[in-house]
């Protein structure tokens, strides 16, 4: 299994924060958001390599803490860049994905993580679940606010079964809300080739995901713990507050 860390976004709703660094590689007391995740994925023993991805923008940032970190974890790490240079030429998350599986001729399972979540529930759990469905599964979250999911994409199940996935709706129909973690067997890459042909910029996975359920089913595995979304600086000031992992 290959997982892959989107972490080529611009940050712009943390501004100043993230005018000189990327979001992903902020610290929540004393340990940067990024490596947090790369130690979760560290508990899936089928993951044997790590893509992160970056915009030209941030290439350097992540040059140099790639050089510091790399040997420190049991997992190959790779730095994927694409070729966006600022917050008006984004490239899709969808198209990031793509280049990758074609770069590196990936046939394997994919893991895709968002790089600005953090979250302390075990992604060994959700694999064990994956494994048991061997159909692309969305990691969801249930807020206690249904008002405050209106900032996500929001999930309706039956069962275990996606239903329905809406981007950042006014009117959220679920507490259930997606926390940017996606499994995909082998089996749908050609899927998500077909479907990155026609990704905008604006497009993220979720997008995806809503893709292969109106066709084929799609599972969702209900996480229990703590997730917080770095979106804006409230968020980021109540992590360094709260966040205990």
């Amino acid at each position: 299994m290959k997982c892959i860390i989107l972490s080529a976004g611009y940050g712009t709703r943390l501004y100043p924060l993230t005018l000189k660094n990327p979001k992903s590689l902020l610290k929540i007391k004393g340990k940067s958001i990024l490596k947090r995740i790369i130690q979760k994925v560290e508990e899936v023993k089928e993951v044997n390599e790590i893509f992160i991805t970056t915009n030209s923008k941030f290439k350097e940032v992540f040059s140099s803490w790639f050089k510091k970190n790399k040997d420190i974890f049991n997992k190959k790490l790779t730095l994927y860049k694409n070729l966006s240079k600022d917050d008006k030429k984004l490239t899709s998350p969808i198209t990031d994905v793509v280049e990758i599986l074609n770069k590196y001729f990936i046939k394997e399972d994919l893991l895709i993580i968002a790089g600005d979540n953090l979250f302390d529930f075990s992604l060994k759990e959700a694999m064990d679940f994956f494994k048991k469905y061997s159909k692309p599964v969305n990691v969801v979250f249930n807020l206690k606010n249904k008002k405050d999911a209106s900032r996500f994409g929001v999930v309706k199940l039956k069962g275990n079964r996606v239903i329905s996935f809406e981007e950042k709706p006014k009117n959220p129909r679920s507490n259930l809300i997606s926390i940017g973690v996606y499994f995909f067997p082998k089996k749908y890459l050609r899927g998500i080739r077909e479907f990155g042909k026609k990704s905008l910029p604006e497009m993220n996975i979720g997008h995806l995901i809503k893709h292969f359920f109106d066709t084929q089913e799609v599972y969702a595995f209900k996480t229990s713990g703590h997730f917080i979304d770095i979106g804006v600086p409230e968020d980021y000031e109540r992590a360094k507050r709260v966040w205990k992992w």
